[in-house]
């Protein structure tokens, strides 16, 4: 997972980066990330625009259930 959301970014940003999913509240989903957040100062980008680019395109891939926001740009799987 952690790979795919690497590569993701890579494709959107042009940019490296390190994953890190962590285990929110079972309500949220299964894993979450705040990766939009970590890039949203380097990129001068609002971390919720990234989230939303992320997140479609994980959507798009068909890899997940499914993908939301939370918040100012976390990512939830």
């Amino acid at each position: 997972m952690e790979t795919q959301i690497t590569q993701t970014i890579k494709e959107l940003f042009n940019v490296d980066t390190d994953v890190t999913l962590t285990r929110p509240d079972p309500q949220f989903g299964d894993f979450a990330t705040n990766v939009a957040l970590q890039l949203a100062k380097p990129l001068g980008k609002n971390p919720r625009e990234i989230a939303e680019a992320v997140a479609r395109q994980l959507q798009e891939s068909g890899s997940f259930t499914e993908v939301s926001i939370a918040g100012p740009g976390f990512i939830n799987l």
